[in-house]
This record gives C-alpha cells, structure tokens and sequence, in this order.
C-alpha cells in the first residue's frame, strides 16, 4: 500500500479567505519534484502564489512531519534541518496571512485584489490608472491639477506597471522636479495629489498601510510647505490711492481711450475683490443679485465660496456689505440689477460650461494682473498687485486695525468648528460690518463731505439752531 505524504504544511482563513501552503501538484516536474506555493481560496476559487522552493512529496512531507529534536549540535541531522525548514515556511506562511488581513481591514478580499497586493501588477487596474479615475470623478480646478501632476510624474518616473510604486519611486520624482527647479509650492501641490491617489489604492487593496510613504517622521516624504504671502499686500493707504484713481480717473494721459477703459475696468475688479471680503475672481464671476441682496435692502451680498462649497455644510457662506466706497465702484462696472442676474456678467460672457469658465476666470484674472502692473508702474511703485493679494490684503489691514479675528475668517469663509444654535445666530450685524469694513480704506475726508452734504440741505432755521447747540457747547 502506497504511503499517504502531506501535501499541506499549514491553512489559515482570513474573512472569505482561505490560504494554505501546498506542495502544487498541478503540473509534474523533472526529477519529481514540485515547487511549495500558497494557495488563495475564494468562492471555490483558486489562486497559486510559488514560493520558490520545489521538494518530492517525500521531502515535503518529511518537513511537513518534522519535530524539534531539542539537541544543540554544529552537526545538524536531516531531521533537524527539516524542522528548521518547516519553521521558515511558517514563518513565511504568517507573512502572507499578514498581508491578506490588512487587505481584509481596507475592502472585500478577491482573489485579483491579492494577486495585486503579491505581485504589483493587474490587468484591469493599475497606480496611474486609480489617479486617471480619480481626475474624472474631481471638479474641473481639482481635475486640472491633478493632470498635470500625473504628467509631472510619468515624465520623471515613466509609465509604471500595475503598482510598483514605493517610497523611492517619489523620491526619483521629487528629485528630478528639484533639479529642474520646480518651486516648493508646486512641488507640494503635485505630491499632495499623489497622495490622494496612494490613499485611494490603499483604500481600495492594491497598496498597503506597511509601505505608506509619507508622514512627518525623517524616514518619510514629508510634503513641502510653499513660501509665505505674508508680505503680498497693499495696506491701506495704497488701497485708498488705487481708489482715488478710480473714482477721478487719473490715468496717463499717453494711453489711448480704449485701453484706459480696460484699465479702469480691470482696477475695479481688483478693488472690488478687496472691498468684497477679498474674495476670488471665480466668486466675482458668479456673484448674483440674489434674494438675500433684495431681503437685505440692497445693502448686503450673500454667495457661497466656489472653492469649498463642496467640502462644508455651512461654512463657505459668506455675507459682504456694501459699503459707500464699494458701491461707488459697482454703479460703474457692475451690471445693471436684475433679480437672479450676475453682477459682472463680462466675465463669463454666458458660457456655461465649467471647462470654459475656469478659462475665462483664468483670463480675466490675467488680464488684471497686466493691467495692475502698467498702472502702479505709472504711479512709481515698485511692487506689482495681482487679485491674490487682494484677500491677503483684506485679512491684513482689518488685522492692523484691531478688527476681530472672528469677523475676518467670517467674512472671508474660513470654516470654524460651531454648535448647530450658532447657526441661528447673527454674531456681527449689518452696521458692524459696515464699520470693520470701512476701516479697509482711508475715506476720512468722505465723512466731512458729508457733513457739507447734510448741512446744505437743511433750512436756515435748522442751521441756526446747529449753530446755536455749537456756541454752548463751546462756552460749556
């Protein structure tokens, strides 16, 4: 009667699982031997991952029924040198079942999951192809950015197979932005991308938790910060002479008609953005007169921040009020009020389509920031405005005047963690942001002008009895 040897060192089962270390016996070998694989069970079927080695169904059997003989000796027997073997193979088997169970944490284990997790490669998915799904499931912004910083990486990595990704396969790519001297920033905004793709394959199965390569310890990819804006602002008495331009027209007298027009209006969007809240140029295309300025009397914007609009349930509302500067401006550059129609329509022209858009925003912020650049030229500045410094400029100079740090991250939509009574409540009304906000321009000779308003319109009968309060108090 032939002898029955063992064909299976050892099995484990992990969620839907099973895995067991098997001499595979599909296919006889030369010289009778078989190679030791691990066997992937789901759902009846089977996956064989080789391990290398290949015995008879003796020698694997032999291991298989291996004991610890207990002896200490440089001479080692067959037996013990099979039980060494067989507890390397455990070893290795508990390796395995390791991998499969932090799969089994992230998503439901399939036999091509762990095939991935093994091997690196798969037919239908693959690291670049995770980052491709994910840029069409983003908005158009987000989906742009993460083009281009896919691109960044194939150009310096090249075009990787399945997910044979690791921590050095970055840090080839980070080396070869810094050699061609890629800014921090932009450095910072690719990774952050590939970040999310790591996560997302991760999440999905195909990479594990173990081989996460960024993080702020020294042994990881620690993502760049870009360099601070702290010094990108007007204050604001540079603010008020750009607003003295505007409202009396000095412009170069060289420059033609047509182009003074395109100027001026160029400038009253820059001041527009900074009176707003400092708000960005894709809020100003999409500002309306909506129901709230109507509620509000005509005196208060309402829109939610495009930028975070998607990521918060509450706290991208932002409420701009309208102050005399302010509304100065809009009398000559905004549309004309129609109840649901855009304020400065000349941006977008009517397109509708998100991808045009964001190129007619990217346009129109161009164009602002050219045009700034020959005006404080002609002022003799020697510093060069683009709209961004326009909410630096807001958060800064109502900083310097001892405004609130509440009402600012209000005002300019920053999310603050709050209760759902906080909600319901008006922390800063409409006369208080009129007066944080009119701390944003020098306008003190505004006031007196209209005092003189006020004074000739009243009767000679009223002016005597000013004038008489005046003497009294004066004698008092």
């Amino acid at each position: 009667m032939d002898k029955k040897y063992i064909s299976c060192l050892v099995n484990d089962k992990v969620g839907v699982c099973a895995i067991s270390l098997v001499l595979d016996k599909r296919h006889v070998r030369n010289g009778g031997k078989y190679p030791i694989a691990l066997r992937f069970t789901i759902d009846r079927k089977r996956l064989y991952y080789p391990l290398g080695d290949k015995y008879t169904e003796k020698e694997f059997d032999a291991i298989c029924r291996a004991k610890n003989t207990g002896r200490r000796s440089n001479i080692k027997s067959e037996k013990e040198t099979n039980f060494e073997c067989k507890m390397l193979l455990e070893q290795t088997f508990k390796s395995y079942v390791d991998i499969v169970q932090d799969l089994d944490k992230t998503s439901k284990l399939s036999l091509n999951m762990i095939m991935t997790r093994l091997t690196g490669k798969n037919e239908e998915d693959s690291f670049l192809l995770v980052w491709e799904d994910i840029i069409n499931n983003r908005s158009v912004g987000t989906a742009d950015s993460y083009t281009t910083a896919k691109k960044s990486f194939i150009k310096y990595v090249g075009v990787i197979s399945g997910f044979n990704v690791s921590k050095s396969t970055i840090e080839k790519w980070i080396k070869g932005m810094e050699n061609d001297g890629f800014t921090k920033t932009t450095i910072g905004i690719y990774l952050r991308a590939c970040r999310v793709v790591w996560n997302e394959c991760t999440q999905r199965g195909f990479l594990s938790k173990k081989e996460y390569p960024f993080g702020k310890d020294k042994s990881l990819i620690t993502i760049p910060v870009g360099s601070t804006r702290k010094k990108e602002y007007l204050n604001v008495e540079q603010m008020t002479e750009l607003y003295q331009v505007f409202i009396n027209k000095k412009y170069p007298e060289s420059w033609r008609k047509s182009y003074i027009e395109k100027v001026h209006f160029s400038l009253g969007l820059f001041l527009v953005q900074y009176l707003c809240n400092g708000f960005n140029l894709a809020d100003a295309a999409r500002l309306r007169y909506n129901d709230y300025y109507y509620i509000s009397g005509k005196q208060s914007f309402q829109f939610m921040r495009y930028k975070t609009k998607d990521r918060s349930e509450n706290n991208s509302e932002v409420v701009i009020p309208i102050i005399e500067p302010l509304r100065i401006i809009l009398s000559e550059i905004a549309a004309p009020e129609e109840r649901g129609g855009l304020v400065f329509p000349s941006i977008l022209k009517g397109e509708t389509n998100e991808v045009q858009v964001r190129k007619l925003i990217a346009l129109e912020n161009s164009n602002i920031q050219d045009r700034m650049k020959k005006l404080t030229m002609a002022l003799n500045w020697e510093i060069f405005p683009s709209s961004t410094w326009c909410r630096h400029s807001f958060a800064t100079n109502l900083t310097h005047a001892g405004v609130p740090i509440n009402y600012i991250s209000d005002s300019m939509g920053h999310s603050r963690d709050e209760n759902i009574t906080a909600r319901y409540i008006d922390i800063f009304p409409h006369e208080q942001q009129v007066l944080y906000n009119n701390k944003l321009l020098n306008l003190a000779y505004e006031e007196m002008t209209s005092i003189t308003k006020i004074l000739n319109s009243l009767t000679p009968d009223e002016l005597k009895a000013i004038i008489t309060v005046v003497k009294s108090k004066t004698k008092d």
